[in-house]
């Protein structure tokens, strides 16, 4: 769906440039605008996958037959997938650096998105184009909810993220937001790297993606980039 230079998802790794996700991204684009760009660009937190429930003690493990009709019922999207109905729709998109007290900076990033359901509205998938000071950047994204663990998954694709992550949390989009956060540990460092992702819905045109990172001094969350959409009919574009 957060920045200073030691700034995020998504979307979203800790903001200490020792760090080699940090390293890979100055490399092709200067200081702040490289961090900014990290933190728009990865967002998501690793989720455990569902666990399979084995077969009952004395039980000869013998599968039940499964009923394709009743699954697919099973995961009809739910209360917490229709909150999400508003964000389907093609929109313009600004990225700025937010100070710690919340207060918009300097411009990041600019650009449009299309948003769109798929599986009768089990998912709803980003397709993102960003230019950073001309430099094109492509994202994806999908972002559904998983009844089993009451919790909201995203999973961010981009260019310049390596890996594949997924985002999971809890929260109402019209009430405070959806939380979505990454716990990671760096392969090399070993350090624990934590980030967090609000999506709120402002309303039927205007929604934020705003990232927050841990102070290194403070161990505070802080405000660190907002990703504002527009929707494109709202601006006559």
């Amino acid at each position: 769906m957060a920045l200073s230079e030691d700034a995020l998802t998504t979307l979203a790794v800790s903001p200490d440039p020792r760090y080699p996700a940090r390293a890979m991204i100055h490399s092709s684009l200067p200081g702040r605008r490289a961090a900014a760009l990290l933190l728009l660009l990865v967002v998501g937190c690793s989720s455990p996958p569902a666990a399979t429930p084995g077969p009952a003690p004395g039980d000869a493990g013998d599968a039940a037959p499964i009923d394709p009709g009743a699954l697919q019922a099973a995961t009809a999207p739910g209360v917490e997938l229709h909150r999400l109905a508003p964000l389907v729709g093609e929109w313009t998109v600004e990225s700025r650096s937010l100070d710690g007290e919340g207060r918009a900076g300097e411009t990041l990033a600019s650009g449009t998105a299309v948003i769109a359901t798929e599986l009768d509205g089990r998912y709803f998938r980003w397709r993102t184009e960003l230019s950073v000071d001309g430099y094109p950047v492509h994202a994806q994204g999908l972002l559904g909810h998983d009844p089993r663990h009451g919790v909201y998954q995203f999973l961010w694709l981009s260019e310049l993220a390596p890996g594949m992550r997924v985002a999971s949390g809890r929260g109402d989009p019209e009430r405070g937001g959806i939380y979505l956060e990454i716990t990671e540990r760096d392969p090399e460092s070993g350090i624990l790297q934590r980030a967090r992702t609000v999506l709120a819905l402002q309303d039927a045109d205007h929604f934020t993606l705003e990232q927050w990172g841990l102070d290194p001094t403070s161990g505070d969350w802080v405000p660190r980039q907002r990703t504002s959409y527009r929707r494109k009919e709202a601006t006559g574009d």
